[in-house]
């Protein structure tokens, strides 16, 4: 899809000098050329989107084919210090929005379910700790970056409290960098508090 978006551009770069020596059928090819154009990076944009969600799978699952290049890119995407300081960052802002709803404006809130999340602070600040950490497992910042972009269907935007500390949970798990040596535990392995 890049060379069509490549394609594209060259095309609009043809059109454009066209359109300024002033040929009058410039402007349509032109036109039409912006229009393609503006889908193809539509496109583009979420055919990544959508290929960095099947990696985090993938990385979560611990089903990862050694040679899959997707997955070695995304590995290392998340691994890089920049990209888990963006994704503490966004959980930690995430908890504030949660923690002062009421001093928000209306139109500027989160999703309501955001909300929830200052029921969990203390859990939110030690993984927004664990994923600052460099040894932190790339598991575990899979499936942060899913719980925050994971739009509906994330444990983060279903109003589940019990989801939501299940997922945060099960985050501070894989964040161990020593996570796939020890099993989550199910829920009803769990000792009794």
């Amino acid at each position: 899809m890049e060379k069509q978006v490549g394609v594209t551009l060259a095309a609009i770069a043809s059109a454009l000098s066209w359109t300024l020596l002033g040929a009058s059928v410039a402007v349509v090819i032109l036109s039409a050329a912006v229009a393609v154009e503006l889908v193809l990076v539509a496109a583009l944009l979420l055919a990544r989107q959508l290929r960095a969600e099947r990696a985090w799978d993938l990385i979560i699952d611990g089903n990862e084919a050694p040679e899959a290049d997707e997955v070695i890119q995304e590995r290392r995407r998340l691994a890089s210090p920049k990209r888990r300081q963006q994704y503490a960052r966004s959980l930690t802002e995430a908890l504030e929005a949660a923690e002062r709803w009421h001093q928000i404006l209306i139109a500027h809130r989160p999703p309501q379910a955001v909300r929830l999340l200052s029921n969990f602070a203390p859990e939110i600040r030690q993984i927004s700790r664990q994923v600052r950490d460099e040894r932190a497992d790339a598991a575990g910042i899979a499936l942060l970056a899913r719980f925050l972009a994971g739009g509906s269907g994330s444990a983060l935007y279903s109003a589940d409290a019990e989801a939501i500390r299940s997922e945060l949970a099960r985050m501070t798990h894989l964040l161990n960098p020593h996570a796939h040596a020890q099993p989550h535990p199910a829920p009803n392995d769990r000792p009794a508090p």
